[in-house]
Order: structure tokens, then sequence, then C-alpha cells
């Protein structure tokens, strides 16, 4: 048995299970995104020893490819530092992948910056889960730094984490 992507054969791991009726093909490394495939049977014989008259061919190309690091925030607004803030600001996160909004609930939060205490707010999320928008349930306090942050038990939809902690600060008022 032999798998190829048009070149020479990439080291596999066959195996038989069900009865010795179902061939399992484990590549020994990830194969590569959006590429076509070859897998050649030959060889093989039933249990009375007949021999297969010939090959077995088949074709399959890969997918995009599997996540298969955790979650990114790519940017927050107001952004990091940002001075000037109005008091009825609604701060966004930005995430590379659909956010399970499940996991979002108590792990991404508004902060008053000098003490960590919570601001009252609910969540929402955008259309496509990237953006969670967090609403202050009043507006806030002139002349106090916020911070916008979330930790590693944010995920996105396929379960996997978030890579790195978010924590923006922005000072609202003049």
């Amino acid at each position: 048995m032999t798998l190829t992507a048009g070149g020479p054969a990439i080291p596999i791991n066959p195996s038989l299970s069900v009865g010795d009726e179902l061939l399992t093909v484990t590549p020994n490394a990830p194969l590569t995104p959006n590429t076509s495939y070859s897998v050649t049977i030959t060889g093989v014989q039933s249990v009375a020893g007949v021999a297969m008259t010939s090959p077995y061919i088949f074709n399959f190309t890969t997918g995009a490819g599997a996540q298969l690091n955790g979650t990114a925030a790519l940017s927050a607004v107001p952004a990091s530092g940002a001075t000037g803030i109005s008091a009825g600001v609604t701060p966004t996160v930005t995430f590379r992948n659909p956010i399970d909004p499940i996991s979002a609930n108590g792990n991404v939060n508004l902060l008053v910056n000098a003490t960590g205490v919570p601001v009252p707010s609910t969540l929402s999320f955008s259309a496509d889960f990237t953006t969670v928008t967090i609403t202050p349930n009043a507006p806030l306090a002139s002349g106090m730094q916020y911070q916008i942050s979330t930790n590693g038990n944010v995920m996105d939809q396929t379960g996997a984490r978030l890579t790195a902690n978010v924590n923006y600060t922005f000072t609202v008022g003049p």
C-alpha cells in the first residue's frame, strides 16, 4: 500500500480492525492542506488465499486544514492605552476564530483597572461570533481607567482555548 501526492511515497501506518475487514491508513505526519493524494492498494489476499487481480486506487483532496492551535484576540476597541473615551462606550474584542458564547460568559470582562472589580455588563456577539461586545449596564465614570480582560477559559467553537490572555486598558473622559 502506498500514499502519494504526485511524488515519492509518504510514510504511513496501515492497520486492520473489525475482523480484518476495515483498513485504516494513518500517515506518520499531518497531510498538507488543499493537496490531492492517491492511495494504491496491491498484494491483498482473501483468507482463502485469492489475490487481488489489479491494484485498487482511490484519490482524495485534503481540506483547508485544522486549526491546531487556540484562538487569539486580534483587536479591541477602544485600543489599549486610549484616553478620552466616551462614558457610553461599548468595548469590543475581535477574535481570530468564532467564539463559543458559553465560554465567553464570565471570561470576557470589563474591569475597573485599579481594583479589578467587574463592571456590571452584558455580552453580545456578532453574527459570525468573532466579535464580542461588552455593554456596561450604566455609563462609565469619567477619569477612571478600565480594562478589557479575557482569560484562557475562552474557547473557539472547535474547543480550542485562547492562546493568550487579553488585558487592554483605556481611560474614560477628557
